[in-house]
């Protein structure tokens, strides 16, 4: 009598970001003896990105490369597509997928067992009007190459302009949030411009203006207020300008209107605030909060579909204790990774899913060279010991020795020499329509098409 064989319970990952990748990672470590499970992972792009340095990319510390880990060298029993996800069925459990590597051809369904849902939010860059269209944003490394690029851009023509004014209005960075993200960054052009400077005779220190616009009462409203202050007090002696309680108004190709009325001139504004869940996941029949965003189970799952587990900031996690939901930071996102996948092998072995608990171990945030600001539990840190802790956290979790090697020369190399100050352009950035924005693997919009000198 010939035997059956039973079909492999099919795990289908949708995204490769923290959440996504940490997912896979430790779903490949539990069941790594079970011949019975098949893992696939979908992602647009074929890398990770390890976000927490993408400043030190954005100023030239950091070669690009070296904080991208292509996900096939990390899959081990993992099947993996890049594609862009068109649409979900919970009833007949199938995702439908474009492939990057078959961009004409119809759409690909793959059918699973298990759905993890890691799709990462985008920015919302229509609070504002004119920021779509004029404004950077700063969330994955075509961003950052973007805005060094044009930093260095606005270097060149402040150094052949005739008029001070002119030249003051194209060394004039501007930020729009006073986050994680907004200060790193902030702080990272800063000392871009510092050490460049001298590279430029006809611009000095006094030219350089570098603003941070948060509409709250302080910046990092996520650490403790004392934290933020000395932040706040770190990045104003550095020659950074911070403006509280301030909203951008209206963004134009070269100024920056605030809600006060004041118009600042400024080639350069950077958009780093305000996220917003993809539409596709807006659109599932899910539960949902009152501005619309999907929101999980206390054991990531949706109510009502016990085989769809979603994670990271394309979903609203509650807290245990019933008061609001977990942040959307890296750090969440990883634990809840790991957490899916071993509620998910509980699930298989039919045992009762654990809520997810997480309570963060500390919050860093690096200022510029030699100065952070870090809370590890429990104990405040500033200056070089902060510092210094960020750098050996972050490096320590690069995702291969490889990686953690060539970060650290990058890191070794910069003490000895200026930063890297060449320009990283394609044929593609000269040739406007020549590619999709879709299928780009720098997104067209991180260079603003309307933007020049």
């Amino acid at each position: 009598m010939e035997t059956q064989l039973q079909p492999a319970h099919r795990i289908l990952i949708l995204g490769g970001g923290f959440a996504g990748i940490n997912a896979m990672m430790t779903l490949e470590k539990l069941l790594k003896h079970r011949r019975d499970v098949e893992i696939t992972l979908v992602s647009e792009e074929n890398f990770f990105l390890f976000t927490p340095m993408l400043s030190e990319v954005a100023i030239g510390a950091v070669d690009p490369r070296h904080i991208l880990t292509p996900i096939r060298q990390l899959c081990h029993q993992t099947r993996f597509y890049r594609g862009k996800v068109m649409s979900m069925d919970f009833a007949s459990k199938s995702v439908e997928i474009l492939r990057r590597d078959r961009p004409d051809e119809p759409h690909e369904i793959l059918k699973y067992d298990d759905l993890i849902l890691a799709l990462g939010s985008t920015s919302n860059r229509m609070l504002v009007p004119g920021v779509f269209q004029h404004a950077f944003d700063f969330k994955d490394i075509g961003d950052a190459i973007a805005i060094r690029n044009h930093i260095l851009d606005m270097f060149e023509c402040a150094e052949s302009a005739m008029d001070t004014a002119q030249k003051r209005a194209f060394l004039t960075f501007t930020i729009i949030g006073g986050g994680y993200s907004g200060a790193e960054l902030a702080a990272a052009i800063r000392e871009l411009a510092l050490r460049i400077v001298p590279l430029y005779p006809s611009i000095s220190v006094d030219d350089i203006r570098v603003l941070i616009i948060e509409a709250q009462n302080r910046i990092l409203s996520a650490l403790p207020e004392d934290l933020s202050e000395d932040a706040h007090k770190t990045l104003e002696a550095m020659g950074v300008e911070v403006y509280l309680n301030t909203r951008a108004q209206e963004v134009g190709s070269t100024w920056l209107e605030l809600h006060t009325g004041v118009r600042i001139p400024a080639h350069t504004v950077v958009w780093t605030t305000g996220i917003v869940v993809l539409p596709l996941m807006c659109g599932l029949p899910v539960d949902k909060d009152s501005k619309g965003r999907p929101v999980c189970g206390a054991d990531l799952r949706f109510e009502g579909y016990d085989s769809v587990w979603a994670i990271g900031d394309n979903v609203l996690t509650p807290r245990p204790e019933g008061e609001g939901y977990f942040p959307a930071t890296a750090q969440i996102a990883v634990r809840q990774g790991q957490h899916v996948a071993r509620n998910l092998v509980r699930v298989l072995q039919g045992q009762p899913t654990v809520p997810f608990a997480y309570e963060p171990k500390g919050e860093m945030v690096v200022l510029g060279e030699r100065s952070a600001v870090a809370v590890i539990m429990g104990r405040k840190l500033t200056g070089f010991p902060a510092w210094l802790l960020w750098r050996l956290f972050y490096l320590s979790r690069l995702p291969t020795w490889k990686k953690k090697l060539r970060v650290g020369v990058d890191w070794l190399l910069n003490i000895f020499g200026p930063l890297e100050t060449t320009q990283l352009k394609s044929y593609f950035d000269d040739q406007p329509g020549t590619r999709s924005p879709e299928m780009s693997p720098i997104p067209m919009m991180s260079k603003p098409p309307s933007r020049g000198t």
